[in-house]
């Protein structure tokens, strides 16, 4: 309803004076007296409010403009103006859980109103002129303020490294960028040599060993030939290592090394420094300056724990990405993944590495076989004027016969390939290049194939292969074969390694135990022949396995392998004696020659050669069998060998250790 219009009477100004303060109102007093004034001014103009009249909604005003309005008529003498009731506020959304049932709303909204009505009464005392301010509008809800970022690590920032002395580099190698299978121009054949070894009994065997001969026009003077009749292992000592002008004459020896804290340090890398190459490189060499050979082991020792050589691509053909940077992305790779990482790990500290490619005998490469290898990467480096080789990826571990890895990288770990001496590695290792054989003379391609495949336990246990049937393959005609090795012993108690040798026939799929014999002894090895006999035609792989004279694990590793060839028909076939091993000392049996031997030819000799004897122990060696069960003593006739004459009827015979009770060695059958 709008406002009546009434004309403005002006009153006389009255004179000043004090101000008296207002009279405190509540609201509900004030809106009554609206009311009370809206009713006298409509009885007063004569006008009766009509029943039932539509209401329309009341314009919005604020408590401000209504004071102010009130405060206007005042002053003018005009009754009170009929104003609409004030409205509450819409009321703000929240997302907060309601508090136990009490009226907040209506005593937080009253006590607003009182204040608001107080602050403008107060204000409308002084003058009519005066604007009065709007009321402050709600306050809205506070937006949660945003979590600060996280603080973000900068860059790795690779701390200066310090110089190296300068170290001669290696001959240059031609650009390759790939791995590709080398194949030797130069052929050979050999030609079969028999000889005839005579047992202790008197009884001769005759075998055929291979000798290589080269039929290439190709063969230079400048390389070490094998030639007809030539002692494999005599033709390769004739082999030197090469050196540059740098060296002193003393090799590097790791045989007692202790790289415990090195290798504790690699595997203890953080993830965060394995980001890029350089970062990596810091981290494994920076803990060892100025020593060379503690940096490389540190990096040899983080790819053998950390790189896992891709079976699955290898089996498949599908290589992948080999490079340096998709290996320690990817964690896998191989061969030349392992070789690419090495050399740009070590080419930060200038460690002097260079990569070198060729061909290996490793898996799927058949012992004896035409094939040189397959195709493999290694490294090389030049320490005080000596050149050495570094093979990460058999360091990482070989794979085995079912295609798989070890899982756990502390067992298959192979440190015999850190830092090997060149004539060693060639034993499996045939560079392309033939300055990066490392040997002086370099070694011609026929003596290569002629030699035997030998593992790392070979070197690590101190079996060696010895004599002139030293070749990888080795040919009989009347079912026997036999290979001569050398066993060093150790340096601390000149003990030996255990042998435990068998012959894994193809033709017939038997696994058949080979015995070996002890032949002679000096200051520094025992020599032994490992003898078989081959129970049809055909060809087999004769394997030398051993462990420590202290491993009570019973468990041998492979350590020299032989292809054997026979020509017989298997009919001078006998069995061996079953490999054994006592704690308290090893031994060989000499005599009988076999576990089974013929009657009738009076008194036989039994003949056992001792060693690896504990200190305070002394072998007490028997025969039983026979008619009359009662220990027959072997006397020693010599140090380390004992032997007693007893007459064999037919019947089974056991050889013992009288120690508590009777400790088995051996067996036999007398027929």
């Amino acid at each position: 309803m709008p406002l009546r219009h009434v004309p403005a009477v002006v009153p006389e100004e009255p004179e000043p004076q004090q101000e008296s303060p207002p009279v405190k109102q509540s609201v509900a007093e004030l809106l009554k007296k609206l009311d009370v004034g809206r009713q006298n001014a409509g009885s007063a103009a004569g006008l009766e409010e009509p029943e039932h009249q539509q209401e329309f909604p009341p314009t919005k005003q604020s408590v401000a403009e209504l004071l102010k309005k009130l405060d206007v008529g005042r002053q003018n003498g005009d009754p009170t103006p009929i104003l609409p009731a004030p409205t509450k506020p819409p009321r703000l959304p929240t997302a907060r859980v309601p508090a136990p049932h009490t009226n907040t709303t209506m005593a937080t909204t009253t006590t607003n109103i009182t204040k608001t009505t107080t602050r403008t009464t107060a204000s409308s005392s002084t003058t009519s002129a005066r604007t009065v301010e709007p009321a402050p509008a709600p306050a809205p809800r506070p937006v949660p303020r945003p979590r600060p970022p996280l603080p973000q690590r900068p860059d790795p920032a690779i701390p200066p490294r310090p110089e190296l002395p300068a170290r001669p580099s290696l001959p240059k190698r031609p650009q390759q960028a790939t791995v590709q299978e080398h194949h030797s121009s130069s052929s050979s054949h050999y030609s079969s040599t028999t000889r005839t070894s005579t047992t202790a009994s008197g009884e001769q065997r005759d075998q055929k060993c291979s000798d290589y001969v080269s039929t290439s026009s190709s063969s230079s003077a400048s390389t070490n030939t094998f030639r007809q009749g030539d002692d494999v292992m005599e033709a390769l000592a004739r082999c030197k290592p090469a050196t540059t002008a740098e060296f002193n004459g003393e090799r590097l020896d790791l045989t007692c090394a202790d790289f415990s804290t090195i290798d504790q340090h690699a595997v203890s890398c953080p993830r965060e420094e394995e980001e890029c190459i350089p970062r990596l490189s810091w981290y494994l060499t920076s803990a060892f300056p100025d020593d060379q050979v503690a940096q490389l082991r540190c990096i040899f020792k983080w790819i053998a724990s950390n790189i896992i050589y891709n079976v699955a691509g290898f089996l498949s053909g599908n290589l992948g990405d080999n490079s340096a940077e998709a290996v320690l992305r990817t964690k896998t790779g191989v061969c030349a993944g392992f070789a690419n990482l090495f050399y740009e790990l070590a080419a930060p500290q200038n460690l002097g590495v260079t990569k070198v490619f060729g061909v290996a005998r490793g898996f799927g490469i058949e012992v004896g076989g035409e094939s040189l290898g397959g195709g493999h990467a290694w490294n090389a480096v030049t320490i005080n004027g000596e050149c050495l080789l570094i093979d990460s990826t058999w360091g990482a571990g070989a794979i085995t016969e079912g295609g798989s890895l070890d899982p756990d990288p502390e067992a298959r770990f192979q440190p015999h390939y850190f830092l090997i001496r060149p004539e060693d590695l060639i034993f499996s290792h045939w560079p392309g290049n033939t300055r990066e054989q490392y040997l002086d003379p370099p070694m011609h391609v026929d003596l290569y194939r002629a030699l035997p495949y030998r593992y790392a336990p070979s070197w690590t246990l101190g079996i060696v292969p010895s004599g002139s049937s030293a070749t990888h393959s080795v040919w009989t005609d009347n079912d026997y074969a036999e290979v001569e090795v050398r066993l060093v012993k150790r340096a601390w108690d000149k003990t030996i390694p255990s042998l435990v040798c068998m012959l894994m026939w193809k033709p017939t799929g038997e696994q058949l135990f080979a015995h070996a014999r002890w032949l002679r002894e000096d200051a520094d090895s025992v020599y032994m022949t490992v003898r078989c006999f081959c129970p049809s035609a055909g060809d087999g792989e004769l394997r030398v396995t051993g462990r420590a004279s202290d491993d009570t694990s019973n468990k041998s590793t492979l350590a020299l392998t032989y292809r054997v060839v026979n020509r017989g028909n298997g009919a001078n076939m006998q069995p061996l004696f079953t490999p054994y091993t006592i704690k308290s000392f090893g031994f060989s049996i000499m005599e009988p020659s076999a576990a089974r031997i013929s009657s009738g030819h009076g008194k036989q000799t039994i003949r056992i050669k001792v060693f690896n004897v504990n200190s305070g122990s002394q072998p007490r060696l028997c025969v039983v069998g026979g008619m009359i069960p009662m220990p027959d003593i072997l006397k020693q006739v010599e140090p380390g060998l004992y032997e007693t004459q007893k007459t064999l009827r037919p019947g089974k015979y056991t050889i013992g250790h009288m120690g508590v009770g009777i400790e088995f060695l051996a067996h036999f059958d007398v027929v």
